[in-house]
């Protein structure tokens, strides 16, 4: 054979017996992962229809405006202008964007084109996690643009009982609807019927679990399809459906981009497939709800044109204004030593788009970061805790410390330098190095120890080595689990705090992981017993006095009422132990079953002990949440207690759509009635308090505030003005939609900062609940700041120069979306 030898044939026919096994072994590889044969592709189709009558005009106005690929700086403009244009009045958009189609509402389709024509979805089609060539490993949330969204966030989810079969059976089923509309247009070149095609939609679901139906409706499990939209009945869950906006805004676009981070994007398969997806699922949609009419009409489907493109690549530049956070390897991860902020946290804390949750939480860690009780006892946060043993301390004198004060934020942090150690400008350094840790946690049982023995404290006391405590986290005590042992060891923690930190002269720190909730039954507790005062006393004094943000749990109120019985009685016996200079801790008190039962009877000790306990317990918190120094946000409980806002200095009230019962039957210093933008405004004086009314304003998802919103700022302001000492409580019913609207716009206006920003703000504040504006407020305060922008003579902190706004609708619904998420369902 050509003079080859035996060995060579015998190699030769080897080798090709193996290309046979690497086919074969592809093709096992296929069936494992489920990809459909071209047999099963060919089940999928709505059947070949070559024989369709082509209206040529129609398909040159698609090809001429079909654009496979975009450049990447083109991507950008299309980013920047969707944070310019101009945003419909929200009575053009609701009640359609709150997810139900028919109802009695008449939609002005011609606003709705208009404002389409010009807006873009830009969508990340899959997260690139390792590189098979490089062998390099990226972190999950880097590689975002910014503007844009992950595509499975449009999509009903495949849940753990679906299977991949119901993923071709729904795949085909709305294949076989989009080539009827197809068939009908005259558009056989637009058919999905090329198999590689078919497998990249297939393959690009499967990749993001996802199945081919947008979130616009819920779907009917039993057949896969819309419930029908023939209904006027209102969902109120859907004045809050978040999720669902970005759904709805791919319809009100004219454009979608993919991109990943993939090195040849234009060869990635999951990006072509998305591509398709796009396409297929948006011209279902629109088809089977009629958003914009019937789609096989052609001027219609002309205005409704979809186009979709695949950015062209994605540039990895740190300093790029498109990339949100640039890909990062996983080493970006790693903190280094001494620090607390790793290169890829700043990238994070940089894109104020994404992570509502990260950045919660260090909002949160500021707020409720050390603060002194007194000289020697600090209130704190797991965060300090960490960081006094790095060793790191800023020391400031006493007077200066107080983490009430609204700078106190990551709200006005500008763009940090990822190459820099940004520690400081993130968190609040210890203002002290402290010898005793009270760490208030849930105890597995009421048994567990809360401290050492007197002789180990003494030895580690006597050696300069720090000691550590544990206390009950607040919210896990109650009545019904108090016994004398437990009543025993919470009063001798407490006693040997005040000791240490008094007769030793040592610094303690009391703190909890989020340092507002869990240490407030230790710190009302200890304030008691160290400066004599009642319950009722101790959480006016902590407020005013300590300027410290905390929350007391019903349950906690209960247990305190009868423990401050103790506590007092104990703190007039403790001026026999004062003299006692000796530098030595001692078990001061026995407490006895007399002292145990005396708790529940001898109320005498405290007057109107009953009557303030429910009043605090009927108020739930039992304080008005302080959002800056001189604004509170409230419920209609909180503004209907006069002799609280009294104690608190609150000396106005603004009223957003609920009346004062406590109003009837009383006579006003004066009352002044206003016309509004359609609603009455009432100014009454009573009792030295000023009640701003606003009235015929329900949290309805109908009623707009905007309008409103301007006329009550305005009277903020002017009070202020003419009353040197302002306190205003703003409140609704609950206090987290109507009135946390209005208090983000004045945090807004007061701060000069951006609507992410200040909703960050005033959603920490309101300490353990959390507000929920609807989306018609939203939407409406990110007209408001349209109008901020606008107006402001100083440049509004967290919008990009030369833009109207500092954020797009799909991007803020989704990521408050994803923040809710976690609090409705954290095992997801």
């Amino acid at each position: 054979m050509n003079g080859s030898s035996p060995n060579t044939v015998n190699s030769m026919t080897l080798n090709l017996s193996n290309d046979y096994l690497d086919k074969k072994r592809k093709k096992i590889e296929i069936s494992r992962n489920n990809t459909p044969s071209p047999k099963e592709i060919k089940k999928m189709k709505f059947g070949r229809l070559d024989q369709v009558e082509e209206d040529a005009s129609l398909q040159e106005f698609i090809n001429s405006n079909t654009f496979p690929t975009i450049k990447f700086q083109d991507a950008y403009q299309f980013y920047l202008q969707n944070l310019n244009i101009e945003l419909l009045e929200s009575d053009k958009l609701f009640p359609w964007l709150h997810e139900y189609e028919r109802n009695d509402h008449e939609l002005s389709l011609d606003d709705l084109l208009k404002f389409k024509q010009s807006h873009t979805m830009i969508l990340k089609s899959r997260y690139v996690l390792h590189d098979e060539v490089t062998g390099e490993s990226y972190i999950e949330n880097s590689g975002v643009l910014k503007g844009s969204i992950n595509l499975k966030i449009l999509f009903h989810h495949m849940d753990d009982g679906d299977s991949l079969d119901t993923l071709k059976t729904t795949l085909s089923d709305e294949i076989n609807f989009y080539n009827r509309e197809m068939y009908q247009l005259g558009l056989p070149k637009n058919l999905i019927q090329d198999d590689d095609v078919i497998e990249s939609i297939f393959n690009a679901c499967k990749f993001n679990n996802i199945l081919p139906i947008l979130k616009t409706r819920q779907l009917n499990q039993s057949s896969l399809s819309y419930y029908s939209s023939a209904t006027k009945h209102i969902d109120p869950s859907s004045y809050r459906k978040f999720d669902f906006q970005c759904c709805k805004m791919l319809l009100l676009s004219s454009r979608a981009l993919i991109y990943c981070n993939h090195k040849d994007v234009l060869e990635c398969t999951v990006c072509k497939g998305a591509r398709h997806l796009i396409s297929l699922v948006y011209y279902n949609t629109i088809s089977k709800l009629k958003t914009f009419g019937d789609i096989t009409d052609i001027t219609i489907f002309k205005k409704t044109l979809l186009k979709v493109s695949i950015v062209d690549e994605f540039v990895n530049e740190i300093d790029n204004e498109f990339v949100g956070i640039p890909l990062l390897p996983t080493d970006a991860l790693q903190k280094p030593e001494h620090q607390l902020v790793s290169k890829f946290d700043t990238y994070i804390i940089n894109n104020w788009e994404k992570d509502f949750l990260y950045r919660e939480r260090l909002e949160m860690s500021r707020i409720s970061s050390n603060s002194p009780m007194n000289a020697n006892l600090w209130i704190g946060n797991s965060i300090d805790f960490e960081v006094s043993h790095m060793g790191l301390v800023l020391r400031k004198s006493f007077d200066e410390v107080n983490t009430f004060y609204q700078d106190n934020t990551i709200c006005l942090l500008d763009k940090l330098d990822p190459l820099e150690v940004n520690d400081m400008q993130i968190f609040n350094y210890p203002q002290c190095l402290w010898d005793l840790f009270i760490h208030c946690k849930p105890f597995v049982g009421n048994n567990e120890e809360m401290f050492e023995s007197k002789t180990a404290l003494k030895a580690k006391l006597n050696n300069d080595e720090k000691i550590y405590f544990n206390f009950p986290a607040s919210g896990t005590l109650g009545l019904g689990n108090l016994t004398l042992y437990l009543i025993k060891n919470i009063f001798q923690c407490i006693d040997y705090i005040h000791q240490i930190t008094t007769k030793l002269n040592k610094k303690a720190l009391i703190f909890a992981y989020d340092g507002y909730s869990e240490s407030s039954f230790l710190i009302l507790a200890y304030t008691i017993y160290s400066k004599q005062l009642t319950l009722k006393e101790a959480i006016l004094y902590v407020h005013k006095e300590l300027k410290r943000p905390f929350f007391v749990f019903p349950n906690d109120l209960e247990v305190l009422n009868y423990l401050q019985i103790l506590l007092l009685s104990k703190a007039k016996e403790r001026i026999d132990y004062e003299e006692d200079t000796t530098q030595v801790i001692n078990e001061r008190f026995e407490i006895t079953n007399v002292d145990f039962t005396n708790m529940f009877f001898n109320t005498s000790i405290v007057p109107n002990i009953k009557s303030d306990l429910d009043c605090m317990m009927n108020l739930k918190g039992p304080l008005p949440s302080q959002i800056l120094e001189y604004l509170y946000l409230g419920s209609l409980k909180h503004a209907e207690s006069f002799n609280l806002l009294k104690d608190m200095n609150i000396n106005c009230v603004v009223s957003v759509g609920e009346k004062l019962t406590i109003l009837q039957g009383r006579e006003y210093e004066s009352c002044t009635i206003q016309k509004g933008n359609n609603r009455k405004l009432v100014i009454y004086k009573i009792d030295g308090i000023t009640i701003y009314h606003i009235d015929k304003l329900l949290d309805n998802g109908h009623d707009p505030l905007l309008d409103s919103l301007y006329e009550i700022l305005g009277f903020i302001e002017s009070f202020r003005k003419s009353n040197k000492n302002a306190k205003i409580l703003v409140h609704c019913m609950v206090g987290v939609s109507r009135s946390a609207t209005v208090v983000i716009a004045e945090v807004m206006k007061e701060l000069k900062i951006s609507l992410v920003r200040a909703y960050l703000y005033v959603r920490v504040r309101r300490l353990n609940i959390i507000i929920q504006p609807t989306l018609l407020f939203m939407y409406e305060l990110l007209k408001f700041e349209e109008k901020l922008q606008n107006i402001s003579d100083v440049p509004i902190k967290g919008i990009q120069e030369g833009c109207k706004r500092s954020i797009d609708w799909v991007s803020l619904c989704s990521s408050i979306d994803e923040l809710n998420e976690y609090y409705l369902n954290p095992t997801n």
